[in-house]
Order: structure tokens, then C-alpha cells, then sequence
């Protein structure tokens, strides 16, 4: 799942290889401590009825978008246009 980025100011996982997203739901069985595992809090709904492509999300998703959630869709767009990736 290291493709997976996840958007927390929204719930939801970012894939970066195909630019789905998936609802974040809490993970109960894991407890962690430090910033840098948070994302190990978390795990993506990756059923099929619940994912939305980056493309169709609605403008009350990207308006809930934090600063910090929205520089990575900005990045990440960026980079996808340059033929890049993060």
C-alpha cells in the first residue's frame, strides 16, 4: 500500500498510480505514538462501489482540503503533468 497517500483534513486515501480515492476508516487494532505513523491509524475502504477518481471528487471535497492535504493533490498533479512521480 506504499502507494497510497493519505489526505487526512478528508478522510481519504489518495492512490498515487491511479488517482483513486478511498475512504479512510479507523484502523482499531493498531495504536501508535508518533506523528510519522499515523497513516498506520488509518485504513482505506478499497471496495470498488466506494472509490471516486481524483478527477470527479466534488468542490465541497477539494474546498475541505487542508493546506498541507492540498499541496500533495497539487504536487501530485503537478508531477503527473511532467510525467513524473511523488
Amino acid at each position: 500500500m506504499k502507494h497510497l497517500i493519505l489526505l487526512k483534513s478528508v478522510g481519504t486515501f489518495l492512490n498515487k498510480k491511479n488517482k483513486m480515492t478511498y475512504p479512510a476508516m479507523k484502523n482499531n487494532k493498531k495504536v501508535f505514538t508518533s506523528f510519522d505513523k499515523l497513516q498506520n491509524l488509518f485504513e482505506p475502504d478499497l471496495s470498488e462501489d466506494v472509490a471516486v477518481h481524483l478527477e470527479d471528487c466534488t468542490d465541497e471535497w477539494y474546498e475541505a482540503l487542508s493546506p498541507y492535504d492540498r499541496q500533495i493533490i497539487d504536487d501530485y498533479l503537478f508531477l503527473k503533468s511532467m510525467g513524473l512521480s511523488l
